[in-house]
């Protein structure tokens, strides 16, 4: 085979993948984001605040809601050995959305807010569309269905955002509006993955359970840690600083790093889950190095560039798109761009852990990160001022998610030359954005600063996807 050919080949098993998968997701983020700014207006500050506290805990639990035995659903070459992951994967998680209601149930006064309290319920409820979601999502992923996955991307973001416009609209039940629309469109995603995930589950009399559960256990034994020390990395902040600075601060906490994130994994979830299958297939013809180090130059060109924009007008980019109640998220999206950047680039490559099965470095890669992050909000909750709080996060976060990509990209077989290159053009491209969204800053008002980084965004995109499928 040609160099030639060998490129089409990689084109077609998965650009082409992942740009359907974009179109719906890019569909989906399309929805979602025009009607942001009027969600955020809809809202109060302090319910965003939570409403980030109850997805935390619904987060924190996910990695061990099935131990992470979803994750060899796509390992197994026969239909009905992933059949019986995917079950093993469902029993375990109905058993954890027990116990989560238990813990609430026993635990929830623990919660220091009383409207954090009122809304504790609807978090074993989340945790199971979710899950549910999930494994059928992985299913299908396994099928290649990505037309599928597609559809549900946009059904998810449709029904969510008309779940929150139209509730914030007619009602001033704040947080539960929010929790509301958000597991209607979950639930919504969940449902048409599973018409057409059963169509090709196969049926069998007798489940085999212990067989992959003693085939993939290290999927529990290591793995599933992993993921809930990772999860704890990130998402620790959200649950000890509603205590320290109240609801309002984790809004403005929340909205900073999903406003910027959320873009972001658009592009990380297409590709991780393209990437996955690709990936275990690549560990077995020997080219996983190669599939891996493409995918990072991707994410790292398009991770960049975008946050470069928002280091430079935070505060004019919030205050002109959400209101002004929201420049104070600006100004903490500032600090946390690097740590967000950086996340984006680092999610999707820890599937690399899990083809190689090399779940104890992912265990404790996490480990590392989430002593890190610990280490920063022990500093914080001695007394700081929120804005120094978040100046602390944001560095240390970077630092714990630059140890994971190196980490990932190391396992793999990448390069440290290799990785060093990846930034050099997306840093230059950067620094370019940072120094003109300044100067729009300097000498124009926030509404020209902000259509112009949109004008900046446009026309980089389009060329920097050209440039990299070409």
């Amino acid at each position: 085979m040609t160099d030639s050919d060998s490129y089409k080949s990689v084109r077609a098993r998965f650009v082409r993948p992942v740009a359907l998968l974009l179109s719906g997701s890019g569909t989906a983020f399309l929805i979602g984001y025009l009607a942001r700014p009027l969600v955020m207006r809809l809202f109060p500050v302090e319910a965003f605040g939570v409403y980030e506290f109850i997805l935390t805990l619904v987060a924190v639990a996910i990695p061990v809601a099935s131990l992470r035995y979803e994750d060899a659903i796509v390992l197994p070459e026969s239909r009905e050995e992933a059949r019986d992951v995917w079950m093993l994967s469902l029993l375990l998680t109905l058993a954890s959305v027990g116990l989560a209601t238990l813990g609430v149930l026993f635990l929830g006064h623990l919660v220091p807010d009383p409207e954090t309290r009122r809304w504790l319920w609807a978090a074993p409820a989340l945790l199971l569309v979710l899950r549910l979601s999930k494994l059928f999502e992985l299913w299908l992923t396994r099928e290649k269905a990505f037309g599928t996955l597609s559809t549900g991307s946009v059904t998810q973001r449709s029904v969510t955002t008309a779940g929150h416009v139209g509730i914030g609209l007619s009602s001033t039940s704040a947080a539960g509006g929010l929790l509301a629309g958000f597991g209607a469109g979950h639930l919504a995603a969940a449902l048409l993955y599973a018409t057409r995930a059963l169509k090709t589950l196969p049926v069998r009399a007798r489940l085999h359970l212990r067989t992959p559960a003693s085939r993939y256990r290290r999927f529990a034994q290591y793995a599933s840690p992993a993921a809930l020390v990772s999860a704890l990395a990130t998402r620790l902040p959200f649950l000890v600083l509603l205590g320290v600075f109240g609801a309002e601060f984790l809004g403005w906490f929340g909205q900073a790093f999903h406003v910027l994130y959320v873009p972001l994994s658009l592009l990380g979830v297409a590709v991780g889950q393209v990437f996955f299958v690709e990936a275990a297939e690549a560990w077995r013809r020997g080219s996983l190095k190669e599939e891996t180090r493409r995918i990072h130059d991707a994410l790292v060109t398009f991770a960049l560039v975008p946050l470069a924009g928002v280091c430079a007008a935070g505060p004019d980019l919030f205050a002109f798109f959400f209101g002004d109640a929201w420049r104070t998220a600006g100004e903490f999206a500032v600090y946390l761009a690097p740590w967000i950047a950086l996340t984006a680039v680092g999610s999707p490559l820890t599937r690399v852990f899990d083809v190689m099965e090399r779940q104890r470095l992912d265990l404790a890669v996490n480990i590392a990160m989430f002593s890190l992050v610990g280490a920063a909000l022990l500093y914080v909750v001695q007394g700081t001022t929120p804005l120094e709080a978040v100046i602390v996060l944001g560095i240390v976060g970077a630092l714990s998610r630059a140890i994971q990509v190196a980490a990932a990209l190391r396992c793999a077989g990448v390069a440290p030359g290799e990785t060093v290159r990846a930034y050099l053009r997306p840093l230059a491209e950067a620094a370019l954005v940072f120094v003109l969204v300044s100067l729009l800053q300097r000498f124009f008002g926030p509404a020209v600063t902000s259509l112009g980084f949109l004008a900046i965004l446009l026309v980089w995109l389009p060329f920097t996807y050209r440039r990299l499928v070409r």
